[in-house]
């Protein structure tokens, strides 16, 4: 099975989180691109790692080695980013919050709908271990 080329926009601190999983290996997935508004840590990063850099996202969701994208940027900026890869049919996932407003939300999932562009919202630490221990055990401790 082929790996699927993943997209990486955002780099900063839980950019960093998701490249580091990425780059662990999750099966039949491949980061090959990052984006970064900082150009000199982006370059080094994805030099590094043996990536591509992209300063500019529009450049790296039109790259068609990628085929996939996780958006982990700030909420503010995450919209046109999300908009665009939907308009691209590039199936996303995109830090939480989804939108800085209901609508905003609202509006991503009516495009992803129409494009039929599958949309994930992240919540990473759902994943924890520690989150996944206090769900498992969270009747002795206390009422959830």
């Amino acid at each position: 099975m082929a790996s699927l080329g993943l997209g990486l926009i955002g780099l900063g601190r839980h950019g960093q989180r998701y490249a580091r999983h990425l780059l662990e290996g999750i099966p039949h997935c491949q980061l090959v691109a990052v984006c970064r508004r900082d150009a000199a840590k982006g370059q080094t990063f994805s030099t590094q790692h043996g990536l591509r850099f992209y300063r500019d996202y529009h450049h790296l969701i039109a790259d068609p080695q990628i085929q996939a994208l996780l958006v982990v940027t700030p909420p503010t900026e995450a919209i046109p980013i999300a908009l665009e890869a939907i308009r691209q049919n590039k199936p996303l996932l995109i830090e939480k919050p989804m939108g800085c407003t209901a609508l905003d939300a609202h509006h991503l999932l009516k495009e992803s709908m129409q494009t039929k562009t599958p949309l994930m919202v992240a919540h990473t630490l759902r994943y924890e271990d520690t989150i996944i221990q206090l769900k498992n055990h969270g009747g002795e401790i206390g009422k959830w």
